[in-house]
């Protein structure tokens, strides 16, 4: 498999008013604030895959079926065809590039191979399925025509390729330049108001692994590296473990029910990690009589600062294991994370005669320490960062049904093309909310890094009411509270949910056959039918003074209704 990122290809200037006091007479003067741009930056990112597989089906009786399987399977992590991507490891000096700050390593140095982390090949996933179809007679219920049915297996999946991505244009391989001050418009590398130049980086070249451009390449104007993010050299391949049982039943002659239970583990899912953390400890160390009289204190927000011991020593920020002054926060892209979730999910279908409909309702749980790529993991302590999965839903019903009007029968003194052909047909969902993701960025955690603190909390969470209210209020701060310094927030990023969906979606249609073959279709419909307010959630930042508060609207956000005509021929 193979996939070019890119980026970086034009620069771009930015109008803030700094010239005249509005930006758009900045823009028609040429007079931008900033000028910026990017060296051309291209992976040329490959995988390798195989797989081997031997499955069988086995009768064992006339009702009951046995499926089973194993599968094996290898997926390499995405590399790039010249190298042009990095790790970080504590305390490994490159030798591809020895002037790097130790721990940024490329592949090649020693223990780095050209996939950061090594290839696995013990990847075996079983399977199993058993479909057992009893013999029961019909009864108040009905007939038991499709269960119980059992199915469990185990999924390895690729690491994608956005890993790579992340990763595009890290030093050396990309320049990311910006003006110093004001440029012209006409030479953005020349300053305004003296006309002096400010250098020329472009076009940047990357030096070549081995080469005398590595061996002395300059890091120093690029440190310290900040938000550099580097792929984890452990990380394994991701795999989920999918298990359900259902059981189907018919009722009458057109009516079937089922219900079951899905549950799906995920493991080694990709997230991202906080590589160089403050040390809270140290930091709580380096105040009051821990550093000399008059000189700064260590606080919030403060991690990278150089603090003063009493008898004069020199403390260069509180980061570690790659600490400062090389390096600032930076991100592992490791495979940390877990997931499980488990539901039961029930259906109703009818198709007969002139109405049809299919009525579905899962109850479900989601947990996870990882739900996307930049969900930001807990590094000291993954049980912390546990939560609610944001798009967890516990309670969701769908309904799609049609009903063709029976008009011929009821106006049957009236013209064929006239009373045939009607008919009603809608969505409905029910559903609650999705979890409120409560945060803080107020860094009392002193590791000074994102989307790691949360409030303490304590009590249960107090509902506002009725978001239509002026303010529109979800939630109040009551319960909620500042950890204290140095500590991580005790409430969890996600463990309660925000307004729900009600949702109808109706629709009138007439058919009107004009002969054989031809036929005229008049619609009219309408998305959110009864144009109920589908709010989103409320703001969970506890710093923000409008916590709580919903700002808008999410999905179908107010009626609409059209009307259209179809020729069919």
């Amino acid at each position: 498999m193979n996939n070019r990122n890119g980026g970086g290809f034009v620069g771009g200037f930015n109008f803030n008013g700094g010239e005249t006091g509005y930006d758009v007479a900045d823009y028609l003067l040429g007079a931008p604030s900033s000028y910026s741009q990017n060296s051309p930056q291209v992976l040329d990112g490959r995988s390798r895959y195989g797989g081997l597989f031997a499955q069988d089906s086995f009768r064992m009786r006339s009702n009951l079926t046995l499926n089973f399987g194993l599968r094996w399977e290898f997926s390499t992590p995405w590399y790039d065809t010249q190298n042009k991507i990095v790790a970080l490891v504590p305390g490994l000096q490159s030798v591809r590039y020895p002037t790097a700050p130790k721990g940024l390593v490329y592949p090649g140095d020693p223990g780095i191979p050209n996939t950061l982390a090594p290839t696995r090949y013990n990847n075996f996933a079983p399977r199993l399925g058993i479909a057992y179809s009893p013999n029961v007679s019909e009864g108040f219920l009905g007939k038991l025509i499709g269960g119980p049915g059992v199915t469990s297996g185990m999924f390895y999946t690729a690491i994608q390729d956005q890993t790579l991505y992340w990763i595009l244009g890290t030093v050396p391989f990309g320049e990311y330049w910006a003006s110093p001050s004001p440029t012209l418009f006409e030479e953005p590398f020349r300053t305004r108001s003296t006309g002096e130049s400010q250098g020329q980086p472009f076009p940047y070249i990357i030096p070549a692994p081995g080469s005398d451009a590595a061996k002395n390449f300059n890091f120093s104007p690029y440190l310290p590296l900040v938000s550099t993010l580097g792929y984890e050299i452990h990380n394994k391949l991701p795999y989920a473990i999918h298990y359900n049982f259902t059981i189907q039943r018919q009722l009458g002659s057109s009516m079937v029910a089922s219900i079951g239970y899905v549950g799906t583990l995920g493991r080694h899912m990709l997230s991202i990690v906080e590589a160089n953390p403050g040390d809270a400890g140290l930091c709580l160390s380096l105040r009051g009589s821990g550093v000399k009289a008059h000189t700064l204190e260590c606080n919030r927000f403060l991690e990278d600062q150089t603090f003063t011991r009493p008898d004069g020593t020199l403390v260069h920020g509180t980061r570690s294991p790659f600490g400062s002054p090389n390096f600032g926060y930076s991100y592992y892209e490791s495979n940390w994370a877990n997931s499980d979730y488990n539901s039961l999910q029930a259906s109703l279908e009818r198709r007969a005669g002139n109405s049809t409909f299919l009525f579905g309702y899962t109850w479900s749980k989601s947990m996870d320490n990882g739900s996307f790529f930049n969900d930001r993991m807990n590094y000291a302590n993954h049980a912390l960062s546990r939560s609610l999965s944001n798009f967890d839903v516990t309670h969701n019903f769908i309904g799609s049904y049609t009903y063709a009007l029976p008009f011929e029968r009821a106006f049957s003194a009236l013209p064929k093309r006239l009373v045939r052909g009607w008919e009603i047909a809608g969505i409905t969902r029910f559903s609650t909310g999705f979890p409120i993701g409560v945060i803080g960025n107020f860094d009392l955690s002193l590791r000074g890094t994102q989307g790691l603190d949360t409030p303490d909390f304590t009590g249960s969470v107090q509902y506002a009411g009725d978001p239509r209210n002026p303010g529109h209020l979800w939630m109040t701060k009551q319960g909620f509270s500042y950890p204290a310094l140095g500590n991580f927030g005790t409430a969890p990023r996600r463990f309660f949910h925000g307004p729900g969906l009600n949702n109808w979606n109706l629709a009138l249609h007439k058919d009107t056959s004009i002969r054989e073959g031809m036929t005229l279709q008049i619609r009219a419909e309408f998305f959110n039918a009864f144009n109920h307010a589908q709010f989103a959630n409320p703001i969970g930042v506890l710093s923000n003074s409008r916590f709580g508060v919903i700002g808008g609207l999410q999905g179908q956000k107010q009626r609409v209704g059209q009307v259209a005509a179809k020729f069919v021929f």
